[in-house]
């Protein structure tokens, strides 16, 4: 085959690769409705705090919207790791929103955050997390268990390392806890 007989067959296979009238979208149909700019499958973020590793965000979809710096987030796992780089907290949750300039998030849908101090496991529908402020907080039903003890409200609020937490309208049971009044 000589060098022009070459070209002409790279052009076909070329053009043949590109037809998309016979095989429809690259990506699937699945993918045809949505308005992001980017789809991405299998993501995976590092959330530092001056140059030091906070956290590791794991996503199997995000759905990227360029114009507000917004990504979507399905089947969303969070490992938080505190200042000394040990792995303190681990959040899970069906869908999140991630803010790619500020790093801030909100989890939604089943949302459980596991925390190593304490033995803690908090459960609550939507929860919020902005590095820029130091607060993890939830306005949605909570629940908190922590060796055995139950403790539901409206929400809480939190610094980012859970070390003050705050129950909103706290209801529950306290083994060996009584109050007289």
């Amino acid at each position: 085959m000589n060098r022009r007989q070459c070209l002409a067959f790279v052009g076909l296979l070329a053009a043949a690769a590109c037809d998309r009238t016979s095989s429809g979208p690259f990506a699937g149909d699945e993918y045809a409705a949505m308005h992001a700019d980017q789809i991405i499958e299998g993501i995976q973020q590092v959330m530092t705090v001056d140059g030091v590793r906070r956290a590791i965000l794991v996503a199997d979809t995000a759905y990227i919207f360029e114009d507000s710096a917004r990504a979507e987030l399905r089947t969303v796992h969070v490992k938080f790791f505190d200042a000394a780089g040990n792995q303190d907290a681990e959040l899970t949750s069906r869908s999140g929103t991630l803010n790619i300039r500020t790093e801030a998030m909100t989890a939604r849908d089943n949302v459980i955050l596991r925390l190593r101090e304490g033995n803690r496991i908090i459960q609550t529908s939507e929860l919020h997390f902005d590095p820029e402020r130091d607060l993890i907080w939830s306005d949605s039903a909570t629940t908190l268990n922590q060796d055995g003890t139950v403790a539901h409200g409206d929400g809480f609020r939190s610094d980012s390392r859970l070390r003050n937490l705050e129950i909103v309208n706290p209801r529950g049971r306290v083994p060996g806890v009584r109050f007289d009044l």
